[in-house]
């Protein structure tokens, strides 16, 4: 190849790499036609229809049919004005939309770039009378979007959904997963975009990330409705990023500057679902030192009226900010001063009523330009004049912006709006401090607040109920909860604490909820502690998405009325909800469980080791127990597998009962700092099946029996299973501490062997708790090698099968 020619497939190669096959969002494209089609999916707007020879009626018949999308199931093409039993199918702003039937699907493969956030808005609008969702996917993030509440009169909202590209080819899809008697009733869909999300940093002048809303999804130039927001419980793929909805099924209102007012920037939230929903941050900050929070309230110019309030929340303080709308535009300043109790502070936004405009369309107050510091750094631009504490002026569009700093809870005074450079460097040195010391993943130990010590205030309690979502410090409650104090009396029964002075009692349907910073792919154990309160049958749902598990907490084990329970979870991302909550549906609302001392545990899953084929058969791996706290033990409830136990490796068969995880400094025993106590007789079983055994070869299993000092005296009996090779082993306890070994030899069966220990009675001591005997220090290995476990304790022995 001469030189000419090589130059020649240089310059073709090169050309070929700089051609971009990714989208484009609108903001760097060269190839821009007009504004409409800057950030649409290609064919997103579906004007290009598909062939009437595919078309029977309206619904379209062809996989293929409609440019650039795949469909599957009932999907038809719908015309501007078409009729509906006497309706008009409206399209936002166009000839045409397509609608989803029953079991319906679009997609469109999207080139895209690998590892980088975007951002999906789709316009929707009900067609039928039933509730109506939609599964919008980009694989592998997935979401279901709650569409029955109607935002804007025309029937019309435009909603978001965010994800992270894994590969550069990414199927996106919108599912209609209705099954409905008339196969054609589902929502129409129109007007597909996309956008990259740039996520933002915190800055030196804001903690708060993203708090002028100036990153979110994309908002079409031409439609005015603003774009919804829908419930998000973690903020790593979210359509505004660095921020959280919190709601069941509502929503809140991404507006931009073009159609709506605006207090600072392009683009602010309205909070356009009352009560029902929260826009909240999580942020790092130290505990003990003051923060201030300021932000601003108005309205959107979208003839919302009335007094419009926030409620606003952080740490432990809380303000109401009442803003005075005329449904014009405008806003005010506002701030709110708190001292940081936890290195996490969650920083919540609420509307405490609803509204609606003349023309019928959901609205709400407006949030913006939030910014939180502590107070001994330069403060954020306080717009206005006439600025005062908690409310601020109202400061409407048009006056001059100037820059304020508060170096005393008192005095506010103006300052330039530029900051020196030995002062940036100084604020930079303190946040950077601040962010070294916040750790956004939790020690094993006591959840924030997690023995309830830190109240909600006097303002939020109607006698012992909360009343706020989030009156708890570092907690979210719904439903009935009370706020319960140590020697509380009801109906002549004093109601205890364990160890503190509060705990929390969950009434009918309520729930606590806490949001747990963790490490992905680790697996946590928690901790509680439970009492019942009423005569009810009770169980409790715990949960750790998407993890859960149903806890019987009928049978009282221990004579205080207080019963530790454990659960464990795997986190499958950095941030996980863990919530406890009571279905009970009883006659009197208020009677529930009580609940306090709930902590965490990394669980590190132990390996089999050469010389012992059971895993955490010295039971040294398990939940957390509470070290100064007279609380007796801790329960593992059945777990039919151990993928996820509170005590790895080891299985509980049982419907209702459970075993107790017991620890050297409150009992005896037999080796190591931890064994397990079968509390509940022949109701229960602790199992453990061990891989790599060989048919056909003889093993031998040997383990500890004894009692945990606890005054459980008698004749206590463990009945052990191997194979098809069983033996009773008797145990004589005068309840003061002591055990013996035992060791069981059989030959194997399968590949696979089931190790069983079970109690062969039940138990009691003089205190009316209920005990058993203790099993510890197990060990499975082939009978043929030479190694030989020492057999301390008195009355050792062996039992050959």
């Amino acid at each position: 190849m001469t030189m000419s020619m090589l130059r020649v497939v240089l310059i073709l190669l090169l050309s070929v790499a700089q051609a971009d096959f990714s989208l484009d969002d609108g903001e760097s494209s060269r190839h821009k036609t007009t504004v409409s089609n800057l950030c649409l999916l290609p064919n997103g707007n579906f004007e290009q229809g598909p062939h009437e020879s595919e078309m029977n009626g309206a619904r379209v018949m062809g996989r293929y049919s409609i440019p650039n999308w795949e469909i599957s199931g009932y999907v038809e093409y719908i015309g501007s004005g078409q009729m509906q039993d006497d309706m008009i199918l409206p399209v936002p702003d166009g000839d045409h939309a397509v609608r989803l039937g029953n079991d319906a699907s679009i997609r469109q493969r999207l080139k895209l770039h690998p590892h980088t956030s975007y951002s999906i808005t789709f316009a929707a609008a009900r067609s039928c009378a039933q509730e109506e969702k939609l599964n919008v996917s980009a694989d592998p993030d997935s979401a279901i979007l709650p569409i029955q509440t109607v935002y804007t009169s025309s029937g019309w909202d435009s909603y978001s959904f965010a994800f992270e590209a894994k590969y550069s080819a990414v199927w996106f899809s919108i599912h209609n997963p209705g099954l409905e008697e008339n196969p054609a009733c589902g929502p129409l869909i129109d007007f597909i975009a996309i956008r990259t999300l740039r996520l933002p940093p915190r800055t030196s002048a804001n903690m708060l990330k993203n708090g002028d809303f100036e990153v979110g999804p994309y908002t079409f130039p031409s439609v005015s409705g603003g774009v919804l927001v829908p419930p998000l419980m973690e903020d790593a793929h979210s359509p505004l990023p660095g921020w959280m909805v919190m709601s069941d099924t509502k929503v809140v209102k991404y507006v931009d500057a073009a159609h709506h007012a605006v207090p600072q920037g392009s683009y602010a939230v309205e909070l356009v679902a009352g009560r029902e929903t929260a826009l909240l941050q999580e942020v790092a900050t130290e505990p003990g030192q003051r923060y201030r929070l300021c932000f601003s309230v108005g309205d959107a110019g979208d003839g919302c009226q009335e007094p419009l309030g926030v409620d606003v929340y952080a740490a432990q303080e809380t303000t109401r900010v009442s803003y005075e709308s005329q449904g014009t535009g405008g806003h005010q300043r506002a701030e709110l001063e708190f001292t940081a109790v936890d290195k996490v502070t969650r920083v919540v936004f609420q509307s405490w009523n609803h509204h609606m405009t003349y023309q019928a369309s959901l609205c709400g107050p407006v949030i913006d330009d939030v910014s939180l510091f502590p107070v001994y750094t330069y403060q954020h631009h306080m717009p206005g004049h006439g600025a005062r504490r908690l409310r601020i002026e109202a400061g409407r569009k048009g006056i001059r912006r100037q820059r304020f700093a508060l170096f005393h809870p008192d005095l506010i005074r103006r300052e330039c709006a530029m900051m020196t450079p030995s002062t940036l460097r100084v604020t930079l040195v303190l946040l950077l401090a601040v962010a070294a010391r916040a750790d956004f993943s939790l020690n094993d130990g006591l959840l924030p607040n997690g023995n309830f010590e830190q109240g909600p205030p006097e303002s939020e309690i109607n006698g012992t109920r909360v009343m706020g979502r989030y009156s708890i410090p570092n907690w979210e409650i719904s439903g009935f909860v009370e706020y319960i104090a140590s020697g509380h009396m009801e109906d002549d029964m004093i109601i205890p604490v364990p160890d503190g002075d509060h705990a929390v009692r969950l009434g009918n349907d309520a729930t606590i909820r806490q949001r747990l910073k963790l490490h992905p792919h680790t697996t946590y154990s928690i901790t509680f502690a439970a009492a019942r309160s009423c005569a009810q049958e009770e169980k409790l749902n715990v949960s750790a998405e998407p993890d859960s598990g149903i806890l019987p907490i009928q049978t009282v084990y221990t004579s205080s009325g207080w019963d530790s329970y454990s659960f464990a979870f795997e986190a499958k991302y950095s941030a996980v909800w863990f919530s406890i909550h009571n279905p009970g549906h009883e006659e009197n609302p208020a009677c529930g469980p009580l609940i306090d001392f709930i902590a965490i545990k990394t669980l590190r899953l132990p390996p089999r080791t050469s010389g012992n084929m059971v895993k955490n058969g010295d039971f040294e791996i398990g939940p957390y127990t509470f070290p100064g706290v007279l609380l007796d033990g801790v329960l593992v409830p059945p777990i039919m597998e151990d993928v996820h136990s509170p005590l790895p490796g080891w299985m509980v068969m049982s419907d209702t009962k459970v075993v107790k995880y017991v620890d050297a400094a409150h009992h005896a025993v037999p080796q190591g700092a931890y064994a397990v106590e079968l509390v509940a007789g022949r109701e229960t079983a602790l199992v453990q099946e061990v891989a790599g055994t060989v048919p056909g070869r003889r093993y031998r299993l040997r383990f500890s029996v004894g009692d945990s000092r606890n005054g459980c005296e008698g004749t206590l009996g463990v009945d052990v299973y191997a194979a098809q090779v069983t033996t009773r082993v008797s145990y004589e306890s005068r309840g003061t501490g002591g055990h013996q070994r035992a060791e069981l030899e059989f030959m194997a069966v399968d590949n696979v062997t089931r190790v069983v220990f079970q109690s062969w009675n039940h138990h009691m001591t003089h205190q009316a708790s209920l005990c058993g005997p203790v099993v510890d220090d197990v060990s499975l290995f082939p009978a043929y090698t030479q190694y030989r476990q020492r057999l301390p304790g008195r009355g050792a022995r062996r039992l050959r099968m």
